[in-house]
């Protein structure tokens, strides 16, 4: 039996409608229709849940083509991504949601929220924050629309290493429609990390040269010590496109094995932690504060 063409203007989706199944949903935005397993999808969501047993909606929605359930939230590419993990289509679908790409997790994100799926979001959320391919322009751009602020401190300090000069199209494309306080987000990030590089000289000059401790008994061992330390601190520290952070720099600082040494060696290197990184970590915590009421045009 030949099931009838649906509404003018619809079309039935060529994987998520299967004609066996029970309810027909509208995925408004695109005009398509999925008919799938409503008590399938019900095991997973309280929000299909209620709407399956009549307490949302109006009667005889998702009986039908000509009566769909409307879906108002989200893409069909979307829900190609977020229905996966309900009705698999393949061995792949089945897989661990850190197996994903970001844009898929960022569907799956945006509508297990909708549709109340609390456990299939934060395993959605965790992947997504912890990923090693999300790129962090679309991370910074992901985190302001769907207002995740935690998203913002890892990806600002990732473009700070990337520099603006480096950033691709699509990087570009992404950043294109910030502002920040009445800037473009990109001058913004561009002057950062001009003023970050200036200020990498500035410390590399100043503190060069171990200055002598008053207490100091053997400085000849502490300056070529210091110097040692020192050439191997700017290596990483004046080539921002190696992805040297502020927090990375105390690191390699906490490292040296200076115990036992001269009080010139500790003195230096408390200065350089206390009062020049700190510096540096003052104008990324402004800017992040200024990201929190900035604009973006879609």
């Amino acid at each position: 039996m030949e099931m009838p063409e649906p509404e003018a203007g619809w079309l039935r989706h060529p994987v998520f409608y299967n004609p066996t199944d029970n309810a027909v949903f509208l995925v408004v935005m695109s005009d398509v229709l999925i008919r799938v397993s409503s008590a399938q999808w019900a095991h997973r969501s309280p929000f299909i849940k209620t709407l399956m047993h009549g307490h949302l909606g109006k009667p005889g929605e998702g009986e039908s083509d000509k009566c769909p359930i409307p879906l108002l939230v989200g893409t069909m590419p979307e829900y190609e991504d977020f229905l996966t993990i309900i009705f698999p289509r393949c061995a792949r679908d089945i897989g661990a949601m850190s197996e994903r790409e970001p844009r898929e997790l960022l569907a799956i994100f945006k509508l297990t929220s909708y549709f109340d799926m609390h456990e299939d979001h934060s395993l959605a959320y965790d992947a997504l924050t912890a990923h090693p391919n999300f790129d962090p322009a679309y991370k910074l751009l992901s985190g302001h629309k769907l207002k995740i602020p935690e998203w913002r401190d890892p990806a600002l300090r990732a473009l700070l290493s990337i520099g603006t000069d480096k950033l691709s199209a699509q990087q570009k494309e992404w950043l294109h429609g910030f502002e920040v306080d009445g800037q473009a987000f990109y001058l913004t990030l561009a002057e950062l990390r001009a003023w970050l590089f200036r200020n990498r000289l500035e410390i590399t000059e100043t503190y060069a040269q171990c200055q002598k401790h008053v207490t100091c008994r053997s400085h000849a061992l502490c300056e070529s010590t210091w110097s040692r330390i020192w050439t191997g601190f700017v290596r990483h520290w004046l080539h921002s496109s190696s992805g040297c952070s502020e927090e990375r720099a105390r690191e390699i600082l906490r490292a040296a094995d200076i115990d036992g040494l001269g009080p010139c060696l500790h003195g230096m290197r408390d200065s350089l932690t206390e009062k020049a990184l700190l510096q540096e970590e003052e104008k990324i915590q402004l800017l992040l504060h200024m990201l929190e009421s900035a604009s973006h045009s879609s």
